[in-house]
């Protein structure tokens, strides 16, 4: 039979539908992609939604006594944040919990919510509906840290409050480390830095990263309700008196009064403080490499004039034994940065092993870089309370100074916070 040819109008036509055809056929696979994206997205942001009501169910379920009391409580929660059985989830609460690290503790308690997903375009390539689960555990800390605190960070809101830097090495096995920030970085531990304490007492919480070793003797406390209160918040700054001295004086053996052009320790210098106050203004106190430092019952205040105040530099390779009186208006005050000085203006104290500093470093407005402290056999008996506390090396401290004068770093009577695992 003969065959009439295809005109090339026709063959048109039947590419045309042949388009038509393929377009009908992928149109539904389109569509249900890019519907499966849409709701991939929903999804997610529902199980942030729900994680949330979960972490706060599990807070409130830890802040009740009784095991009843822990269960309802936390169920409550989850009704009062709008999900509940009308829209289709399923409540567990263990106390304590089934799984994860806080496994089997009673004071515990561990909420697990579940809930399926309406299926729409998805339906296209998925058979049954997904389940959203998701999982909170809350711990209240009743025990709080101990009340030996060696470090007190000031800053309310410091990213990092405390932090290390570099290989150091902290060694304060009986003290506690305490932060007033309320930012989840609040102390921040890296660098390869070794850090041994009793605890760590945050409004916020810490971080420890980049190879460094955090080794605790008790819990840490986190998302702590309050601050601690500054021990030595009602010290008082001399008047501003006259100076005794327009700079340092020369000789072996230097006398208490006004230093108004600041008081320096040259290298190789060998100097014995006098027993008293030392007022420094108008310049710095300073102790440069090499120069030796001596003292017992000294008290060195850091105040200013016109907007400007004077700031501690204690230098690697020098030697300095200093030691705060145990009696009297500045008993336990090695240091003081008068409390109007610039937020945040530095001091270093870098003296490394041969720095023993008996007493508190008070600098409330000021930021201390601290390198310093005996050897692992004798500790220095130094207290650090100031806005931002920085480790630049290895530190020896104790609290074991039971006639030192010093004020505690108490931790006791504030609200207990919560440790949030999911």
């Amino acid at each position: 039979m003969a065959h009439t040819p295809l005109s090339c109008g026709r063959f048109i036509q039947c590419q045309h539908g042949g388009i038509m055809i393929a377009w009908a056929i992928l149109l539904p696979v389109i569509a249900g992609m890019m519907g499966l994206g849409v709701e991939t997205g929903t999804w997610y942001l529902k199980k942030r939604d729900l994680q949330a009501v979960a972490d706060v169910a599990a807070i409130a379920g830890a802040f009740e006594i009784t095991p009843t009391s822990r269960d309802t409580s936390a169920r409550n929660s989850v009704i009062n944040n709008g999900f509940s059985s009308a829209t289709r989830v399923t409540v567990s609460v263990n106390n304590p919990p089934a799984s994860g690290s806080l496994v089997g503790d009673n004071n515990a308690v561990e909420v697990i919510l579940s809930q399926p997903q309406s299926l729409l375009f998805s339906s296209l390539f998925l058979s049954a509906q997904p389940i959203i689960n998701v999982r909170a555990v809350a711990l209240k800390n009743t025990t709080p840290a101990n009340n030996g605190g060696c470090v007190l960070a000031l800053n309310p809101t410091g990213n990092p409050a405390i932090n290390t830097s570099g290989t150091t090495n902290i060694s304060m096995p009986n003290c506690t480390i305490v932060a007033n920030s309320n930012d989840p970085r609040a102390i921040q531990l890296r660098g390869g830095a070794v850090i041994d304490v009793n605890a760590l007492y945050t409004r916020g919480n810490y971080d420890v990263s980049n190879n460094a070793t955090l080794n605790m003797s008790s819990t840490a406390i986190t998302n702590a309700a309050n601050p601690v209160s500054d021990p030595y918040q009602n010290l008082a700054v001399p008047s501003n008196a006259s100076c005794n001295y327009n700079n340092t004086p020369g000789g072996s053996s230097l006398s208490p009064g006004v230093y108004c052009g600041g008081l320096n320790i040259g290298s190789h210098a060998n100097v014995t403080l006098r027993p008293g106050v030392y007022v420094v203004k108008g310049g710095d106190f300073r102790v440069n490499s090499g120069a030796v430092l001596n003292g017992t019952d000294v008290t060195i205040i850091l105040t200013g004039s016109n907007g400007t105040y004077s700031t501690a530099s204690i230098n690697g390779g020098s030697t300095v034994n200093l030691s705060a009186p145990t009696s009297g208006n500045y008993a336990g005050i090695a240091f003081y940065q008068d409390r109007n000085a610039n937020a945040g203006t530095s001091s270093t104290f870098n003296g490394g092993s041969g720095m023993n500093i008996t007493g508190a470093i008070y600098m409330p407005q000021g930021s201390v870089s601290f390198n310093g402290g005996n050897s692992t056999a004798s500790p220095s008996c130094t207290q650090l309370v100031s806005w931002n506390v920085i480790f630049t090396g290895n530190s020896n401290v104790t609290n074991n100074c039971p006639s030192s004068g010093m004020q505690p770093i108490s931790t006791a009577g504030n609200t207990s916070g919560v440790t949030l695992e999911e």
